[in-house]
């Protein structure tokens, strides 16, 4: 049991790892979006906030 268990956590861990690769790819496609639209864009402070990067 304990063999599954472990292999089970492992496999959580490498899926965590892809969606937050996976999320970090779609952030950057809405930012992509985002300064290529032709309407007037945020800021670069306004994008940092929504984004939550300091």
């Amino acid at each position: 049991m304990t063999m599954t268990r472990r292999s089970l956590s492992k496999h959580v861990c490498q899926r965590q790892r892809i969606l937050r690769v996976t999320s970090k790819r779609w952030e950057f496609r809405c930012l992509h979006s985002l300064v290529s639209a032709p309407f007037p864009t945020p800021s670069a402070g306004s994008v940092r906030a929504v984004m939550g990067v300091n």
